[in-house]
C-alpha cells in the first residue's frame, strides 16, 4: 500500500499499532453543552453584567466596582474617533467621558456573547415535563 506521508505515526490506525476507539468504547455518552449568543450589557471599568438594563438612570452605579453607569464611555454611540467622540451629532463637548453626565441620547453600550447551557439539566427538565403528563 502506498501512502503520500510516510512518517511514523500517519495512519498508524490501519496497520494495526493503534486501534481507534470507537464510540462504544468510551464511558457513558454525555451530551456536548448547547451554545447560545445572549446580549449583555456591562461596566466599562470591571467588566460586571448590569442585569436591569433598562433601568439606568443619572444615579445608577455599578454593583460591584461603585462607578457611574450612565457616562459616554457606557454608551453605544460613543466612538473615539468621531467628533466630540459621539457618533450621533453633538452640539457641545461633554467631557469627561468617564464622569456621570445626563447626555439626551445616552444608549447603554451591549454585546454579544456566546454561553454554553448544561444539555443534562435541559434532559432533566423535559423528563420533569414528561412526566406530568403520564398516565
Amino acid at each position: 500500500m502506498s501512502r503520500k506521508y510516510r512518517q511514523r505515526g500517519y495512519m498508524d490506525y490501519e496497520h494495526g499499532s493503534e486501534k481507534r476507539r470507537s464510540m462504544s468504547d468510551e464511558s457513558p455518552f454525555r451530551p456536548e453543552p448547547q451554545r447560545i449568543t445572549v446580549r449583555v450589557i456591562k461596566c466599562y471599568r470591571c467588566g460586571n453584567e448590569i442585569k436591569d438594563a433598562a433601568k439606568i438612570t443619572f444615579e445608577s452605579t455599578c454593583g460591584k466596582c461603585g462607578s457611574d453607569l450612565r457616562m459616554c464611555v457606557n454608551c453605544s454611540f460613543f466612538d473615539p474617533s468621531s467628533h466630540f467622540q459621539c457618533m450621533k451629532e453633538v452640539t457641545t463637548n461633554i467631557s469627561p467621558k468617564d464622569k456621570r453626565n445626563n447626555c439626551p441620547s445616552f444608549n447603554p453600550r451591549s454585546s454579544v456573547e456566546k454561553r454554553f447551557i448544561n444539555v443534562e439539566s435541559q434532559l432533566d427538565a423535559r423528563k420533569a415535563f414528561e412526566n406530568l403528563f403520564k398516565k
